[in-house]
C-alpha cells in the first residue's frame, strides 16, 4: 500500500513537471 501512494506521488510529480 505504501509503495501504490509513492507511485502516485511520483507519477503526480512528473504530471507537473510535464505541463
Amino acid at each position: 500500500m505504501r509503495s501504490l501512494f509513492r507511485l502516485l506521488d511520483w507519477l503526480f510529480i512528473q504530471t507537473f513537471q510535464a505541463a
